[in-house]
């Protein structure tokens, strides 16, 4: 068995009365990626940003544990004071998001904001620039000696991504949360940034938490999928079983949603309704007023989630025999 880089349990955050993360339980194994899948207001972001306690303020986070384990030691994140936390953050666990433009401050050049990585999180290194020029050699950046004094402006939105991608590798993380890296990228540059998150998880045994809307894009990419709905992970699988066997009525929706190239489908299906806000939650299964297997049942009572075969867990009352 694969050695487990993060367990997290029962994981929950709220502002005030909104939930917006439920019980959440989860694992990675070291090395692996792990898609978390779901449509917007699903609760994904909240979770990787709860993980290490990045949530706002202003939100209530809590979990029976948040195990770390890293270079033989293991940690519990949701009992670390916060001093402690931030040699976590950027430095074993590391975020890109989807927005690079937004994430990269403009008046400070692209080697400028990489060497305040390597500084905080890695300061045994005496050459930064020559680590800095590695960096972005490993991206794929071209003629990396002379980007490092260029400033995000001057950049294509791709290439802000890997500069992006460049500073998280920067503090050597065991684990990397993508949080819907492609979204703001042309088709083209997608295929090429999720290329490259593969190449460098096989080159440093890196571990990737993969947030995305689309089940079509990380099917590929992916060892598991964990499908999210209303702050609940509704279903988890290894990633050809999920797609190529899906259980819950949610997971079959998203999948039914996604054009498949070289099949003629005629027009895709859509999934009825919204996600409920998170002050709103159905009193019984979260998916109950968009589901056409609704029953009774399902309007007050909270499915569990069981394992229907090894490493495939489900919560819908349908798929486990019990309506």
């Amino acid at each position: 068995m694969a050695e487990i880089l993060l367990q997290a349990d029962r994981l929950c955050a709220a502002y005030g009365k909104a939930q917006v993360v439920s019980d959440v339980s989860l694992y990675m194994e070291k090395g692996e990626i792990l898609a978390l899948v779901g449509e917007s207001g699903c609760g994904k972001s909240s979770v990787s940003l709860a993980l290490t306690r990045l949530l706002p303020p202003s939100a209530k986070i809590s979990a029976e544990k948040i195990l770390f384990t890293a270079n033989g030691e293991t940690a519990d994140l949701s009992k670390l004071p916060e001093k402690k936390l931030r040699k976590f953050r950027g430095g074993k666990i590391a975020y890109i998001f989807q927005e690079p433009s937004v994430s990269l401050n403009p008046v400070i050049t692209v080697g400028e904001q990489i060497a305040e990585v390597l500084t905080l999180h890695r300061p045994e290194i005496k050459d930064q620039n020559k680590e800095i020029i590695t960096l972005l050699e490993q991206v794929g950046i071209p003629d990396a000696p002379n980007r490092v004094k260029a400033y995000p402006h001057e950049l294509s939105g791709g290439m802000q991504q890997r500069i992006m991608i460049a500073m998280a590798l920067a503090g050597d993380p065991q684990l990397l949360v993508a949080d819907e890296p492609t979204t703001a990228l042309d088709v083209t540059v997608q295929a090429q940034i999720l290329e490259l998150l593969q190449k460098l998880r096989k080159e440093r045994q890196m571990a990737v938490l993969l947030i995305s809307h689309n089940l079509g894009v990380v099917g590929a990419l992916a060892d598991r999928i964990a499908v999210m709905y209303a702050g609940q992970i509704v279903e988890c699988a290894p990633a050809k079983e999920l797609i190529s066997s899906p259980r819950h009525p949610y997971t079959k929706a998203l999948l039914a949603a996604v054009p498949v190239l070289g099949k003629e489908c005629g027009r895709l299906e859509t999934i009825s309704g919204f996600v409920p806000a998170p002050d709103n939650w159905p009193a019984g299964c979260r998916f109950a007023p968009r589901c056409p297997y609704r029953t009774q049942k399902c309007d007050t009572l909270m499915p569990e989630s069981k394992e229907l075969s090894p490493g495939h867990i489900c919560s819908c009352f349908m798929e486990q025999g019990d309506l």
